[in-house]
């Protein structure tokens, strides 16, 4: 008995996963192919010309960084497509098994020109940098720059499993910069299977058509703490759809429509489906378009655009900041402020919507026209039930509601329990004439009573309403810089916080040093200068409120 166990463990093949150490003018390719499921490529820094093939197992191609986190070796450590072939130009090209999977870590990949994408129509040149028609994808600390193609400039991912569940293509803790794209996603495109990108920025990457940084077209999708800068597409920094999708704690700013002469585009986001948009910051659009269009969204009474900020959005003869458009659900703890139109910037809503708990401030525009208005037009509610309660409402430009009277609308607007800016109710010629708030001009609008103090928009852990579950709260610390600082330490904040808000600077011994904030806030940035009794040295800036902590390392240096 024991010459046959000992006989079968002779026959079992056994392989531990293998790092095999690679130097430029070595193949990549060729690595790959001699290589056993799960060994790590280590690719010394250097530039590697060549576009890189992983067709047989799951493999990682590393940098050093892989061993020190030393991050000189991500820009130090270099595919290069520029020389590749006619049909095969992406740095990495990859079509595994559905079980496998490929992971890159800490690399840049640059000068790609895509693959030809075979389809049962016609075939395109996808995934300027990255290029995956099968298997899983990881992309964790890598730099993604000057690529294109037609369809994902820089990354271009499509798989058969297209289960919500099971993550295909995941990406982190990168940057995606000048690429660009002729038809969809100039940074991105992930057409089939969920996807998971976290703390990625995408940087100037450009699409003639939608998602200057982002197209996803998956099953499911997770967007979280992410950067859309500087980005242009006909439609959107991002274009997103799928089932329970999610754009979270992402800011994005300086985007826009680069061919807005032609196209009436979007600026920042558009959204298809059940896609819940929470806690971002949307600001300054470069051109005459709107920012955000959310459509499709069918949940009633559930909230899918919640603790947002949009400010300064301009716009001279376009109208409308946030489009929604055959929607059900509630849009509620956000904030919009100093936004801009010739003929007004407010939100457009068409579809079952309800609008609680949102501050509109500061809203503009230029004309005197009744019909246009500065915080919310009616134009294409056509009939749908629109509801607003408990916002608050001030500053804006008269009127604050206002539609195309030509169009059919909702036999009354229920506005009840609003704060417009006093506490005598909104201004309204025949209803409320002695009112000395915010200006109302429509008649069939029912805005008593309405509150007499402003209320509060921060997220209540108490339900406002018995049957509506409640709402966490909603304040998210996008970005901390510089980090090393030396005098000025600046905080972006998404979101809203409550009195027992606070963010504080603790050494490494947990003693408190400074404090920066205390109390509530509605978002935007915190600048905090560094006292000069503050030595040199690593602290922990500890931001918390009663019910959530976050802590951020930061090096002071004098």
């Amino acid at each position: 008995m024991a010459f046959l166990l000992l006989l079968l463990l002779l026959c079992v093949k056994v392989h531990r996963a293998a790092i095999i150490e690679l130097n430029p003018g070595e193949s990549i390719s060729e690595a790959i192919r001699s290589s056993a499921a799960g060994d790590t490529l280590l690719l010394n820094d250097g530039v590697y010309f060549e576009s890189v093939r992983v067709l047989n197992h799951s493999v990682v191609l590393a940098s050093r960084f892989i061993l020190d986190a030393d991050t000189s070796h991500i820009s130090g450590t270099v595919i290069d497509a520029h020389a590749a072939v006619a049909d095969t130009q992406s740095c990495v090209v990859s079509s595994l098994p559905t079980t496998d999977s490929l992971s890159l870590l800490g690399l840049t990949l640059r000068n790609g020109h895509g693959t030809i994408w075979h389809t049962d129509d016609v075939n395109y040149i996808a995934g300027g940098a990255i290029h995956v028609t099968q298997g899983r994808i990881s992309i964790r600390n890598c730099c993604i720059e000057a690529s294109g193609a037609e369809w994902g400039g820089g990354v271009f991912c499509i798989t058969e499993n297209q289960s919500p569940d099971e993550i295909q293509i995941e990406l982190r803790y990168s940057r995606i910069t000048n690429c660009r794209a002729e038809y969809y996603g100039g940074g991105a495109v992930i057409r089939t299977g969920a996807a998971s990108l976290e703390f990625v920025t995408f940087e100037a990457c450009t699409s003639n058509g939608t998602g200057g940084g982002l197209t996803n077209l998956s099953t499911s999708t997770t967007l979280l703490s992410c950067t859309l800068r500087s980005c242009a597409a006909s439609l959107a920094a991002v274009e997103i759809s799928g089932v329970n999708s999610i754009v979270q704690g992402c800011v994005f700013e300086g985007n826009g429509n680069h061919r807005s002469s032609e196209f009436f585009g979007t600026c920042h986001l558009i959204s298809a489906g059940a896609v819940y948009v929470r806690n971002n910051v949307f600001r300054n659009n470069t051109t005459n378009d709107p920012a955000i269009w959310i459509h499709d969204f069918r949940r009633f009474g559930q909230p899918f655009f919640t603790g947002n900020i949009i400010e300064s959005h301009t716009m001279t003869d376009r109208i409308g900041s946030v489009y929604f458009w055959n929607c059900e659900g509630e849009v509620c703890y956000n904030i919009v402020r100093d936004c801009y139109g010739e003929r007004g910037a407010p939100l457009f809503p068409q579809g079952s919507i309800r609008f609680h708990h949102n501050v509109f401030r500061d809203n503009r525009k230029e004309t005197t026209d009744p019909n246009y208005a500065s915080v919310i037009d009616l134009t294409n509610a056509q009939g749908s039930s629109v509801r607003m309660d408990s916002n608050l409402i001030q500053g804006n430009s008269s009127p604050v509601i206002a539609y195309d009277p030509f169009v059919p609308l909702p036999s009354t607007v229920i506005a009840r329990h609003n704060f417009w800016g006093h506490e005598t109710g909104p201004y309204h010629y025949n209803l409320n004439p002695n009112g000395q708030g915010d200006t109302i001009y429509i008649n069939n609008i029912e805005f008593e009573p309405w509150l007499t103090s402003p209320p509060d928009t921060a997220h209540s852990n108490v339900p406002d309403n018995p049957g509506r579950p409640s709402i966490p709260a909603t304040w998210q610390i996008l970005s901390v810089y510089p980090n090393p600082f030396n005098s000025t330490l600046r905080i972006d904040l998404a979101g809203f916080a409550r009195d027992d808000f606070k963010i504080a600077l603790f050494d490494l011994l947990g003693r408190e040093c400074a404090v920066l904030h205390v109390g509530s806030t509605s978002g935007g940035s915190l600048s905090f200068p560094a006292p000069a009794t503050l030595a040199s040295g690593i602290y922990f800036l500890m931001t918390r409120d009663a019910h959530y902590s976050v802590a951020n390392k930061v090096v002071f240096l004098k």
